[in-house]
């Protein structure tokens, strides 16, 4: 009669915990929604710095020590990284801008260009480009824009064969990291044109 009274309460117990923890994520969810009607951009960008920091303690765990790898795509339009296959980082047209800038290529930080934010001089990039060559790169520069006003002139003295570029999850700027391929000098164009950078 005792273990039948136990196995009651214990139930009981559960019962209210899965309610307890139900009614809390219905209050969560509704709390969100009724931020993103009173202040979208505030919770667009706190969600989005959650999700970011996520997404890259995941992926420096699963990377561990194992290089990055990217895959370069052809020339494209602003609009050709809103299309592009996740990963693929697209040569920017837009940023042809000034001759003796290096290419750029940039993918969205939400579609797997993330993986190169905690990237640091030194650092070795496994490289497809878009030829379906693979090159061993080395990270010979690395430099932050803001997202908005940037131009060319920012860009201008960076040491490194290519550009490649992503936007930052949780502020509004942009990571640019140059690479050249191992055993090579890195180019450091000297650039006087101020053109505006249009961020994809």
């Amino acid at each position: 009669m005792q273990h039948s009274s136990d196995l009651r309460r214990h139930r009981s117990w559960r019962s209210g915990a899965l309610r307890a923890l139900g009614l809390l994520l219905l209050l969560a969810g509704g709390g969100v929604l009724t931020a993103q009607w009173l202040a979208p951009e505030e919770t667009q960008r706190v969600v989005g710095s959650a999700v970011g920091s996520a997404r890259q303690v995941y992926s420096d765990v699963a990377r561990g020590d194992a290089p990055v790898s990217i895959q370069l795509g052809p020339p494209g339009n602003d609009a050709a990284i809103d299309t592009a296959p996740h990963g693929v980082f697209v040569e920017m047209a837009s940023y042809r801008v000034a001759e003796q800038l290096q290419p750029v290529f940039a993918a969205h930080n939400g579609f797997g260009g993330d993986v190169i934010l905690p990237l640091a001089i030194g650092d070795r990039v496994q490289v497809l480009d878009a030829g379906g060559e693979q090159h061993e790169m080395v990270v010979t520069d690395a430099r932050d824009t803001p997202q908005v006003g940037a131009t060319t002139a920012d860009l201008s003295g960076m040491a490194g064969s290519i550009l490649v570029q992503t936007c930052y999850w949780d502020v509004d700027e942009m990571r640019f990291v140059a690479l050249t391929p191992v055993g090579e000098e890195p180019q450091t164009p000297s650039i006087d044109d101020s053109a505006e950078l249009v961020v994809p």
